[in-house]
């Protein structure tokens, strides 16, 4: 049976890059009955700050995120900024859209675009770019 540290080790050795809990699960090999421990131990590290990344996303506060399918992670902020994000490397991939005043509301519709309403009322469609 995994510890914290043996988690982290194993995560930290195997993975370049930050992962997806399923690609984690893919990558260190587990065994079944050791998946329901996995999923526990990796919300305690996360919890605890031990796998978490943070990158300086805008300027000012982030005022939604959502992750448009498995490998883009989208912000807006209260900067009037929409970017979209490598969910796995936590490299900017785009500015999607820059203006004035701040985003209400980011929601993804299909995978290819985030639906935006911006604080004048005004909603906008975006493109969400492809990681290849």
């Amino acid at each position: 049976m995994l510890n914290h540290e043996q988690l982290l080790k194993l995560i930290r050795d195997k993975l370049d890059h930050p992962a997806t809990p399923r690609e984690l699960l893919q990558r260190l090999k587990l065994p079944r009955q050791e998946r329901p421990t996995f999923k526990k131990l990796l919300a305690d590290l996360v919890e605890s700050g031990a796998l978490v990344q943070s990158i300086a996303a805008h300027e000012g506060p982030v005022a939604s995120l959502t992750f448009p399918d498995e490998a883009v992670l989208a912000s807006s902020g209260a900067d009037g900024s929409v970017r979209a994000w490598d969910a796995r490397t936590a490299r900017l991939i785009a500015a999607l859209a820059e203006r004035r005043g701040w985003t209400a509301a980011l929601t993804p519709l299909d995978g290819r675009r985030l639906l935006v309403a911006w604080s004048d009322g005004q909603v906008d469609t975006l493109a969400v770019p492809r990681i290849t």
